[in-house]
């Protein structure tokens, strides 16, 4: 949704006459284009961020805490 509003708003902006010379249309469009284009990038490591740690959550979940090699530091006389 976002990259379609993002691409209608440039296509609207180079269809409408900016009070201002085609050097300036061109300079909003790029900085436009740049920015809307870095957050879309964003948007998708933020999403690949999420997944990887929602991976790490439920691997962590899944495994068991068990603690018996503790005891083999205790018995040779090691404290814990």
């Amino acid at each position: 949704m976002y990259t379609t509003s993002r691409l209608e708003a440039l296509k609207d902006l180079y269809d409408h006459q900016l009070n201002q010379d085609n050097r300036f249309k061109e300079q909003v469009a790029a900085g436009m284009t740049y920015f809307s284009f870095s957050l879309e990038e964003f948007a998708r490591e933020i999403l690949t961020l999420i997944e990887v740690l929602e991976e790490l959550k439920d691997y962590e979940a899944s495994r068991s805490r068990e603690w018996w090699w503790l005891a083999v530091w205790s018995r040779k006389g090691f404290r814990i």
